[in-house]
């Protein structure tokens, strides 16, 4: 988790995590043929990590270890935040009547007996 947080800026923009997979192919020596002959199972390896605390890895044989990976998929969290930001913090002022109107009558009027 520190490595995660001392590292999502990058060119001074900030990153989130969204999601962490899990590449694990534990695959018993004897059924390797049968792997490559039906590909079909290839994402049977890939998982979704719910808590990074929670990551194990189940043994590999020494053919599929370099195969292994953890991917992080970050996504840029920091223009969503600004645009929000300074959309709020502009006040865009309406008058209604003639803009010549306006510029000579900004205060209130006195009755004049």
């Amino acid at each position: 988790i520190g490595i995660l947080k001392r590292n999502n800026t990058k060119n001074n923009k900030k990153f989130s995590m969204m999601t962490l997979l899990k590449y694990n192919l534990d695959l018993e020596p004897l059924d390797v043929k049968d792997f490559l002959l039906n590909q079909q199972d290839e994402c049977s390896y890939l998982s979704v990590i719910k808590n990074v605390d929670d990551i194990k890895w189940n043994r590999s044989i020494s053919m599929f270890q370099d195969l292994n990976n953890l991917f992080i998929i970050f996504y840029e969290d920091n223009n969503i935040k600004n645009e929000m930001t300074e959309s709020k913090c502009k006040t865009k002022r309406v008058y209604f009547g003639s803009a010549a109107a306006l510029s000579t009558h900004r205060k209130t009027l006195r009755k004049t007996a």
